[in-house]
């Protein structure tokens, strides 16, 4: 209950008071207006309810003006409920509350189309150039055969054309998506000669079907494997040295 509320009722509830009091005071002095001997507190009464009268009118005045500057200083009723909320200044790291946009998705924005023979060769081009982790995406490809086919005979073609590659013995080959993966045996190291092996495969670029690739190659326990690499860029002779 506000304050001011409570000061009116209790200023009400004692202008009653005051108000039962003059009213018992009136009626004694009427059942005592017949007799001589209370004529004179008869009118001490008088002179004592015109005092009282005097001093109910002063303080209902002072009440009055009490509430009226209570009232000025308090704020209203719907701003006493309801807390003040000071706005933070804006910035770039707290921009303006109109100022902020939601990104909205766009519903005709069209689907990724999957990957490509082709697209699994650019992205293994953009990977670092490194035996392993062309090895184990050898290793997670599937079987391209619009590719691995027309690759797997360029590379017979060379072991068969090539004088140094046609004394090599092959101990296993296969193509997949984008990479090519032949094993050569090493049962006689001497014979193996990395750059020699490098050169005649490279030969594999010149052909009429458009095919690009490039060559990678490392020495295992017990043979000396080759990766043939698809790619969108003609073989340089710096990509065909063997790795140490």
């Amino acid at each position: 209950m506000p304050r001011s509320r409570t000061f009116k009722i209790f200023h009400t509830f004692y202008l009653l008071v005051i108000a039962v009091l003059l009213t018992l005071i009136f009626v004694e002095r009427q059942k005592q207006s017949d007799d001589p001997s209370t004529r004179a507190l008869s009118e001490q009464l008088e002179s004592t309810q015109e005092s009282l009268t005097t001093r109910v009118r002063d303080l209902s005045e002072q009440m009055d003006s009490r509430f009226a500057a209570l009232e000025e200083r308090l704020p209203p009723p719907h701003e006493q409920d309801q807390p003040r909320r000071t706005a933070p200044p804006a910035s770039s790291q707290n921009p303006p509350v109109d100022s902020i946009h939601e990104p909205q998705e766009s519903a005709d924005e069209p689907a990724q189309p999957p990957m490509s023979s082709g697209d699994y060769a650019r992205l293994g081009s953009a990977m670092v150039d490194d035996f392993e982790a062309r090895k184990n995406e050898f290793d997670m490809q599937s079987v391209d055969p619009d590719w691995a086919n027309p690759t797997l005979d360029l590379i017979r073609a060379q072991f068969s054309d090539n004088h140094y590659l046609s004394e090599l013995h092959l101990a296993d080959m296969e193509c997949r998506s984008s990479i090519c993966q032949i094993d050569i045996d090493t049962a006689e190291p001497e014979a193996i000669n990395p750059a020699r092996l490098l050169q005649g495969l490279n030969g594999m670029n010149d052909n009429d079907q458009g095919l690009v690739y490039r060559l990678m190659s490392r020495p295992l326990d017990t043979t000396y494997r080759v990766l043939v690499l698809r790619s969108s860029e003609p073989e340089r002779d710096s990509d065909s040295e063997p790795e140490n």
